[in-house]
């Protein structure tokens, strides 16, 4: 229904409509490979460490743009995945 394909497919400030944020497998090979190319240690990585591996990264990058290592508006690429609230599949209209 309308209701909950506008208020249970994405974060909400009323929990039981928030999806949740996940990392899936893909999504853990993709950070894993970034901080790879920082040298950053990764064999911790797991979901309930990414966020503080994100953090580490940051520094390192703010780190590395106040030395004009890289450009000072480069930006890295890491995904997540948004689970639905009642754990539904989404195919975001793609059927529809």
């Amino acid at each position: 229904n309308v209701f909950y394909h506008c208020f249970c497919q994405r974060p909400s400030d009323v929990e039981k409509y928030s999806t949740l944020a996940d990392f899936t497998k893909e999504d853990l090979r993709l950070m894993e490979k970034v901080l790879c190319k920082y040298n950053i240690p990764c064999d911790q990585l797991a979901n309930n460490t990414v966020v503080s591996h994100c953090e580490y990264l940051s520094e390192i990058m703010t780190e590395l743009k106040m030395l004009n290592r890289l450009p000072y508006d480069f930006e890295e690429r890491l995904s997540a995945t948004f689970i639905p609230s009642r754990g539904e599949y989404q195919n975001f209209g793609i059927m529809a």
